[in-house]
């Protein structure tokens, strides 16, 4: 008899939590002894239908929400198994068999005094209750490991390391996707949100104290509540608005050609569960320049050059260094590729699946 499993895929098409999300979604797909259930929001219909689904349940209620918590439960199935893969996971009983639940960080623990009150004890509320809720519990990181017994009040179930991955798409590609976004080379290159912590306006700054002929690319969605909202006025203050060009959101495939083009890409992230983006410069041969913070070492090992990410200076310097030695940005391309094999997103997938049925036949 197949099991069922049921996973809310609403953020199947958010930056991080969504790479790791499809590749579950099509690891249970593949497997034939498995239906796939799969609860999503209506603009993602496209995305959901892809998959060899057994049932596709829309859904109309944000994360986050008090309406996410009366509807969810009721929308749920029978089923052998309900996946959640970030932190809002349903309170109410839910006709699952088992639950398995992914906390892919704890910036809201680590950083509470940067988060408002309200939003602080909410996402306490969900961190809590996954110990009390889930039969089982990932995170995707030995960073985020140590940080759940570090911040939560008391750990109950055994928690499983399975890393997230890079997709088979980021490779060293040649493409017309640079003039489609007006892009020439050479430039440098960061990828990631507009979030406070993801530390774009210190990378802004260095940038500005560095007279380069290279533009600084910035990729990532600005379509959230917590976007740092001084980004813009400090590029103006600058006077760099013909240096620095901000891309928003660009297509899955239009990033490996994106990041094998550039010269350098740079990760100042303050907090990563994980972290993609460098990982995906490296499979795609572009040299490494990232934040000595969080999961980042342990991620990228040597394969990149490090730098204080509150140090605007320090970053300045490494950019300049980096630019100017090519046989370092070489040693990067190479040591990069190498440990950009060691991540196989298939694998992760895979790792969690097996998980998903060990789980289900306890």
């Amino acid at each position: 008899m197949k099991a069922d499993i049921s996973i809310d895929a609403r953020l199947i098409n958010a930056a991080g939590i969504g790479t790791f999300l499809k590749a579950v979604v099509d690891e249970v797909a593949s497997r034939r002894h498995l239906n796939l259930i799969l609860l999503y929001w209506a603009k993602d219909r496209e995305t959901v239908a892809s998959y060899r689904a057994q049932r596709l349940i829309q859904v109309k209620s944000p994360i986050y929400s008090l309406k996410e918590q009366l509807e969810i439960p009721l929308k749920i199935p029978p089923c052998s198994l309900f996946y959640s893969p970030h932190i809002n996971i349903p309170l109410l009983p839910i006709r699952a068999q088992k639950r398995l639940t992914t906390i892919h960080d704890t910036y809201h623990l680590a950083h509470a005094k940067q988060i408002p009150f309200f939003e602080r004890l909410y996402a306490s509320l969900f961190y809590n209750a996954i110990q009390l809720y889930s039969d089982r519990i990932t995170t995707v990181s030995q960073f985020s490991y140590d940080s759940i017994h570090r911040y939560c009040r008391f750990v109950s179930k055994s928690i499983s390391i399975i890393s997230s991955g890079v997709h088979t798409r980021f490779s060293p590609t040649d493409s017309c996707v640079l003039e489609t976004h007006g892009i020439a080379k050479p430039y440098l290159l960061t990828v990631g949100s507009l979030k406070p912590h993801k530390n774009i306006k210190r990378l802004i700054q260095a940038y500005a104290k560095l007279n380069l002929q290279e533009p600084l690319i910035l990729v990532g969605s600005n379509k959230m509540r917590t976007i740092d909202t001084e980004l813009f006025e400090v590029i103006k203050k600058l006077n760099l608005e013909n240096k620095i060009r901000w891309l928003g959101y660009v297509k899955d495939g239009d990033l490996p050609s994106l990041y094998s083009s550039a010269s350098l890409f740079i990760f100042p992230s303050l907090y990563e569960g994980f972290g993609h983006p460098p990982l995906e410069a490296m499979a795609c041969g572009c040299p490494v320049l990232a934040s000595r913070n969080a999961s980042i070492p342990e991620v990228c090992a040597d394969a990149a050059e490090y730098f204080n990410p509150i140090d605007s200076q320090e970053l300045a310097d490494k950019i300049l260094f980096l630019l100017q030695h090519e046989a370092k940005r070489e040693e990067l391309r190479k040591k990069g590729f190498a440990r950009a094999q060691h991540f196989p997103l298939q694998r992760s997938a895979s790792s969690l699946v097996d998980l998903m049925e060990k789980l289900i036949h306890e």
